[in-house]
């Protein structure tokens, strides 16, 4: 018997080739793929740094902040909302800081002082925007809210008045477009203006308070600009608290630009006029003079009457040549 070589494995030479072809096929399947492990890992790693560079690095100091009051109209008998916002007063790209910024407000006047008048803490969103929704209060009118910017880092707060109107529809509602026809500007500019230092027409606030049954919105005509709205804003709250020589009547303040909006501010005319004319008022009349503001008008087949105007026609208005014509137009 013969015995086999113990070097031999006794097998074939072809099958042991084989064998071993298979056996390192095998190994290169189950050997891992360390590359891609390592760069996974390495991308979350950069992942997480960069993370807790945005969170840690310091931001700079936000701008200065201020806050201003956006009037609603509710019809009477529905809930209403409180609106408030908070502007920079220096143009930046960076939006970041108007997140977040607490807004105190309580009720000081109006219809009637009721729960509203405890006091009050929102939150802005990314846009600056803060809303609270109001109770139905049990008489037609408007009730009248304190807000304040409370203080914080680089900002030593700043305060308005704000108001939410409740209304049923009406017979007459005037819409008089506030930065263009109720002031004695002259050559001056709203910006770099002191609000007490510009006076009312005088035409205009005894004509505005000679209205009987009538309503009254004042626009702000620039949808664009909202430092432009805060400066009439101003200018409207004083012309309404009485300290100049003249008084305006109370009544809502439209126009703040939506900054969450995509629509142009032509559109926003038109809106604003269209729903005034659906929800509150049978016969609308605009008194302005800016183009812009009485298209938006003949858009909406709104009765307008424009003051100074050359070529009133080219705008679907009628002409009136101040204040003291306007009564001979109005039904």
């Amino acid at each position: 018997m013969k015995v086999p070589d113990p070097g031999s494995s006794g097998v074939p030479p072809r099958l042991a080739d084989e064998m071993k072809q298979r056996l390192q096929e095998s190994l290169r399947k189950r050997r891992p793929q360390t590359f891609w492990i390592t760069l996974a890992v390495l991308a979350v790693a950069i992942a997480v740094l960069a993370g807790s560079a945005y969170w840690l690095y310091p931001r700079p100091d936000p701008p200065r902040l201020e806050i201003l009051g956006m009037d609603q109209i509710a019809p009477f008998g529905n809930e209403g909302k409180l609106v408030a916002g908070v502007t920079a007063l220096t143009d930046s790209p960076d939006r970041w800081f108007l997140r977040n910024q607490k807004i105190r407000g309580y009720q000081t006047g109006g219809a009637q002082v009721n729960a509203e008048s405890s006091t009050f803490d929102l939150l802005t969103d990314a846009n600056g925007i803060a809303e609270k929704t109001i109770s139905v209060p049990k008489q037609m009118g408007f009730l009248e809210f304190h807000v304040q910017h409370v203080p914080s880092k680089g900002n030593a707060g700043t305060f308005a008045k704000t108001r939410t109107f409740f209304w049923d529809k009406t017979p007459h509602l005037l819409v008089v477009e506030a930065d263009t026809t109720l002031a004695e500007l002259g050559e001056r500019k709203w910006e770099v203006t002191h609000p007490a230092s510009i006076l009312i027409d005088p035409e205009a606030a005894k004509f505005l308070a000679s209205l009987d049954g009538r309503r009254i919105v004042y626009l702000i005509q620039d949808q664009n600009d909202l430092r432009h709205f805060r400066f009439v804003r101003n200018w409207l709250e004083v012309a309404f608290s009485g300290s100049m020589r003249s008084t305006l009547p109370v009544g809502p303040v439209l126009g703040w630009p939506d900054p969450t909006s995509e629509a142009s501010a032509e559109k926003v005319r038109v809106e604003i006029l269209r729903q005034l004319k659906e929800r509150f008022a049978d016969n609308v009349v605009v008194i302005g003079k800016s183009p812009a503001l009485l298209k938006a008008a003949r858009a909406v087949t709104v009765a307008s009457l424009c003051i100074g105007c050359e070529q009133p026609a080219d705008v679907g208005a009628i002409g009136v040549k101040d204040w003291t014509e306007v009564a001979k137009h109005l039904k």
